[in-house]
């Protein structure tokens, strides 16, 4: 009974360190501006139709986030709280379970706007754009939910919840191009991440100040 006990803590302390380690990754508001400049070129692809654009955003995701943030967090983050790194479990190995999240959303939404159309294609497919406002941010929740038990902050469950409501306020607008509704709702919606991610950062360096290397007079005593 002890040792279960015992072990129990273990994994409890365990699952807290690792959500420590997690939080780490948005108390800059670094990853939330980036999210919110992937859904800014998502729009920009859609707009003008890049055949490239898939390739575009695999480049922004892979690639230039990676380097852009890692050298914003050593140029104001580490300084301010230190910086070290641990061995960690394979970071993509949910990305399977998030994939099938996202896939079940889009089948059983697809089912639900068919149904809606009397079993009509033609019609469906002449309000994709329509539909994607509320499938768009139903898929989000997929994300969501990981960096909720990532993390265990449950303020991240408002990513799917914003994305939700915003793309059901787009789609009751009838807006008579819907093609340039759903890019609208893209632009919104990275707008509003960028300007949360700002916020977070502008909060963070009020709240961890850069403190200056004070050199130490025993040292400069010690020298003479």
């Amino acid at each position: 009974m002890v040792r279960n006990v015992s072990e129990n803590n273990k994994e409890l302390n365990f699952t807290k360190i690792s959500q420590r380690i997690h939080q780490t990754d948005f108390v800059d508001g670094f990853a939330v501006i980036f999210i919110g400049l992937i859904l800014l070129v998502t729009a920009g692809i859609i707009h003008f139709s890049f055949s490239l654009g898939p390739l575009l955003i695999v480049i922004v995701v892979e690639l230039f986030r990676p380097t852009v943030s890692e050298a914003l967090r050593k140029r104001f983050t580490y300084p301010r709280i230190g910086h070290f790194k641990v061995r960690t479990e394979n970071p993509r190995k949910d990305l399977p379970r998030i994939f099938i999240f996202m896939i079940a959303i889009v089948v059983v939404s697809l089912t639900i706007f068919l149904t809606l159309e009397g079993g009509n294609l033609d019609e469906l497919y002449r309000n994709i754009w329509k539909y994607l406002l509320i499938t768009f941010g139903l898929i989000m929740f997929g994300p969501s939910i990981d960096l909720v038990q990532k993390t265990g902050q449950v303020q991240f469950y408002g990513i799917g919840i914003l994305s939700t409501l915003l793309g059901i306020f787009i789609f009751f607008l009838d807006l008579p191009r819907q093609r340039e509704g759903f890019i609208l709702y893209l632009i919104i919606l990275g707008i509003i991440f960028i300007g949360i991610g700002f916020f977070i950062f502008i909060r963070f360096i009020q709240t961890y100040p850069l403190i200056p290397d004070e050199e130490e007079p025993v040292d400069k005593e010690l020298e003479r």
